[in-house]
């Protein structure tokens, strides 16, 4: 189970999610399945929106007993890719995503989550094969990232022209390797805007993505998932290093950021950075 989520909204989970799912389906002999937790995959894949059940009336079911099989409500999006889609009833904190991921577990197929932006629930990353964050290079994601209490066990970054940060500083901000880099391109952009992902979807986008499809689920094996403790307090320190080296590639004034570094090492209510530095994090906690 793939789970693929973002810190800002725009940087192209869904698409770089439905992907991973259209790649795994071609090369799965029982197909794959993707399960929408943002909302957005029928439109990325060309599809008319569901109006059947999804995943937010599902976990309305209170009882367990008493919720319906998975199976029961995904769809067919393509041939060969099933899809479960998010449905109109709400996703809130107290939803049982241990229970979904068992029961995503008795699809014998390669599971891609669509997680959306934000922090992932913390049950569905532990029962997870691999984490992907989806990024740009961007100074404003790589400080939201850094303040999580959980690392990703892989990144994929989109590439922007003209950016000053590159792979070196993300892998070293966020604690983990890049697995797949996705060059800006406009068939890319004209495909989703179409809805011809699915039917006609760009070989400069299968193609580094199928790299990133293939080392995904080796992934967790090699470096597991990071919590904001005792014991990953090197990678604390590592990440205050590495915010301060982002920080002068950009020409930031060093008394005004100097809090990064000694705030990324203060756990404040499980989350990294005090919360006068971050309010949009400090909403969440």
């Amino acid at each position: 189970m793939i789970v693929c989520w973002s810190v800002k909204g725009g940087s192209g989970t869904t698409v770089v999610a439905s992907t991973l799912a259209l790649v795994h389906a071609e090369k799965s002999p029982r197909g794959a399945l993707i399960v929408d937790l943002a909302g957005d995959v029928p439109a990325v894949l060309g599809l008319a929106e569901p109006s059947g059940i999804g995943i937010g009336e599902w976990f309305s079911q209170n009882e367990n007993s008493s919720r319906m099989a998975l199976q029961s409500i995904a769809i067919q999006a393509t041939a060969n890719l099933q899809l479960i889609a998010r449905g109109s009833g709400q996703i809130n904190a107290t939803a049982n995503f241990a229970e979904l991921a068992a029961s995503l577990a008795t699809f014998d197929v390669p599971v891609i989550i669509d997680a959306g932006c934000g922090v992932v629930s913390p049950e569905l990353l532990a029962r997870a094969s691999s984490s992907l964050l989806i990024t740009r290079p961007c100074y404003l994601s790589l400080r939201r990232a850094a303040q999580l209490n959980v690392a990703p066990t892989g990144v994929v970054l989109i590439n922007e022209p003209g950016r000053a940060l590159g792979k070196r500083d993300v892998e070293s901000v966020i604690g983990a390797p890049v697995i797949a880099e996705i060059t800006f391109d406009a068939t890319i952009s004209r495909a989703v805007d179409a809805g011809l992902l699915a039917s006609r979807l760009p070989n400069i986008l299968a193609k580094q993505l199928s790299v990133a499809a293939r080392t995904a689920s080796h992934l967790r094996a090699s470096i597991g998932l990071h919590r904001a403790d005792s014991k990953n307090s090197s990678r604390t320190r590592q990440c205050a290093k590495s915010w301060s080296t982002v920080a002068v590639k950009f020409g930031l004034n060093a008394t005004a950021n100097s809090n990064v570094s000694t705030q990324l090492a203060r756990p404040i209510h499980g989350r990294l950075l005090n919360a006068r530095f971050c309010p949009l994090a400090a909403a969440s906690i």
